[in-house]
């Protein structure tokens, strides 16, 4: 968790009860105003019915949080890779693990700066800046850091990046 977010958590745990109620009762509604809609709650519902069902809520967020994270191999999305490196384009090499393990994805980062090295695959992507992968830059990361599908590579494109990643790792 990032700092500022720990201190938002410590701030609220020192307030009183009735303002703790009237904050998560905003932020219940803006986390309902989901695609698709959250089931748990009639339209009708009140701040109070929103506490009483904030567990069964969060549920409910926390699975189309997971499914909208269920990556496919050969999606690219657009994944916090942290402050150095910002947000950017990666694709998706490993399978959904499941839910008993643990939610991980591996990646190769695009990148627009092509040095011609022969682990690379240079690919134009309509959906993406001039560039390629670099077989040579696998990361694994939590689904948490997974942003949003931005699209996805044919069965040849995909197929080569396989290529190369197999010639890296001498598979």
């Amino acid at each position: 968790m990032i700092k500022a977010n720990q201190e938002i958590l410590e701030k609220f745990s020192q307030l009183p009860v009735a303002e703790k109620k009237k904050i998560v009762s905003v932020i219940l509604r803006d986390a309902l105003e989901t695609e698709p809609p959250i089931e748990v709650i009639p339209p009708d519902f009140s701040d109070e019915v929103l506490v009483l069902n904030a567990e069964e809520i969060f549920l409910e967020l926390d699975q189309i949080e997971a499914e909208m994270s269920n990556s496919i191999r050969g999606e690219v999305w657009l994944v916090d890779l942290g402050f150095s490196a910002k947000a950017r384009p990666c694709l998706v090499l490993s399978i959904f693990p499941g839910e008993e393990n643990r939610a991980l994805t591996t990646l190769v980062p695009h990148t627009t700066t092509l040095q011609k090295s022969r682990f690379e695959i240079e690919l134009n992507l309509h959906f993406l800046k001039k560039g390629g992968f670099n077989a040579q830059n696998l990361i694994t990361i939590p689904h948490a850091k997974m942003i949003r599908s931005l699209g996805k590579l044919n069965d040849v494109q995909f197929a080569e990046v396989e290529r190369k990643i197999r010639i890296w790792l001498g598979l």
